[in-house]
């Protein structure tokens, strides 16, 4: 029986406004990956646990959509972020998805370190809403 949680993130609650605290969850990837949903995101948000156990970290989006467009703005970008314990930028990369689909992998990570991740857009006025999963 696969009883996969999916994490509820958005910019203004609790789960997802700020960067995981010292005292937030491990998510170990070699055991399973990290499900996602963000309702609503105009900005920035951020993963509610830490991540561990890959030396790769692969992010997948398996919905993107606009809820709220504009009609100049981007309509199909995200940029992620990936961070290490000490809030250090490990790097970043922007996916243009295409059929609401998308994906991207950061490489050269240590298993045993701790790292989250950050999900920002465009800040030009539109909403969106992106679902998918970390491993």
């Amino acid at each position: 029986m696969n009883t996969e949680i999916t994490h509820n993130l958005n910019e203004n609650s609790t789960k997802g406004s700020t960067r995981p605290g010292t005292n937030a969850p491990v998510h170990n990837l070699s055991k399973g990956a990290y499900a996602f949903k963000i309702d609503r995101i105009g900005a920035k948000v951020y993963t509610d646990s830490w991540f561990t156990g890959k030396s790769s970290i692969t992010v997948s989006i398996t919905s993107f959509s606009v809820i709220s467009p504009q009609p100049s703005g981007t309509q199909n970008q995200t940029t992620i972020y990936l961070y290490n314990k000490n809030n250090k930028s490990v790097g970043n990369k922007t996916i243009t998805v295409s059929g609401g689909k998308g994906s991207t992998t950061f490489y050269g990570l240590s298993a045993n370190e701790k790292y989250y991740v950050l999900f920002t857009v465009p800040t030009n006025g539109n909403v969106y809403s992106i679902k998918g999963d970390i491993k």
